[in-house]
């Protein structure tokens, strides 16, 4: 499958960055989703924090995300954001927890209101 969606993950706001994007990496091979560093995306005071994009989506800000805790509906949700046309995930497919991470989100670049 062609990406579709990348996953940025905030290095400077994790203890054990490389562990956590390689876990991330094998639960998503063949999602469409392509999980990358970068080193800060300055929400510090909400980490660890990520950003879900793609060409011709809406982005998304997350945070508060735990590692440990919420790889598999992190997972859930990049999934559903890679598979969806807009990047909008619809409500049926958002685990509980995104309600909780989502920072902000932005539309893409042509986006124009109706």
């Amino acid at each position: 499958m062609t990406a579709t969606a990348s996953l940025f993950v905030c290095t400077g706001c994790l203890d054990a960055p490389d562990h956590f994007i390689a876990a991330l990496r094998a639960h998503l091979t063949g999602s469409g989703c392509t999980v990358k560093p970068v080193e800060c995306l300055a929400v510090c005071e909400r980490p660890a924090t990520l950003s879900l994009t793609g060409h011709g989506k809406w982005t998304y800000l997350l945070g508060n995300i735990s590692p440990e805790v919420d790889l598999a509906s992190l997972v859930e949700t990049a999934r559903a954001y890679a598979s969806s046309p807009n990047g909008i995930i619809p409500m049926d497919q958002r685990p509980l927890a995104f309600r909780d991470w989502v920072i902000a989100r932005s539309p893409p670049p042509e986006f124009e209101m109706p």
